[in-house]
């Protein structure tokens, strides 16, 4: 080992110190989203419940297939009310919804100090395959929190 490799090994406290920065700057993103997704919440609650209005993109898309196809299919139009059934149901939800959909915002940046914290401890091929490997994975959540939007949740209601 030359004296530069040993500059550039560090301790397991070191280690823990880092990580422990690492997880204060993904808890204050997170929680500058939350509070920040919680100022909006009427947008974000009409954004978020919107399929259960029957004129709901999905909706849409599956009449005008119907169509296509030459079926005279129309959902008739329904009303969902919601109602809470608890003191302080509502309060709760929103501040329940602000903080998931907060983890939901920064999991990009929490991928990438991930990442951060792992990456000096790979190979400069390990480093390639595994940005390759994280893109790939990140894509596919993101295609599946779509497709339960889009897809998943419309047939649920």
């Amino acid at each position: 080992m030359s004296k530069d490799d040993s500059l550039l090994q560090m301790t397991f406290g070191g280690h823990l110190e880092v990580l422990r920065r690492m997880l204060f700057r993904v808890l204050g993103v997170t929680l500058v989203l939350a509070i920040a997704i919680y100022c909006c919440k009427d947008y974000i609650f009409e954004l978020l419940l919107a399929p259960k209005e029957y004129d709901f993109v999905t909706y849409r898309a599956i009449e005008q297939l119907a169509a296509l196809l030459g079926m005279d299919f129309h959902f008739t139009p329904y009303h969902v009310e919601l109602i809470n059934t608890e003191l302080s149901a509502q309060f709760m939800i929103h501040i329940t919804s602000s903080c998931w959909l907060a983890l939901l915002a920064a999991s990009p940046y929490i991928v990438f100090e991930l990442f951060a914290f792992i990456a000096p401890a790979l190979y400069q091929h390990e480093k390639k395959y595994a940005v390759a490997v994280l893109i790939a994975v990140y894509l596919l959540f993101v295609v599946g929190v779509v497709m339960s939007y889009f897809i998943i949740f419309p047939i649920a209601f």
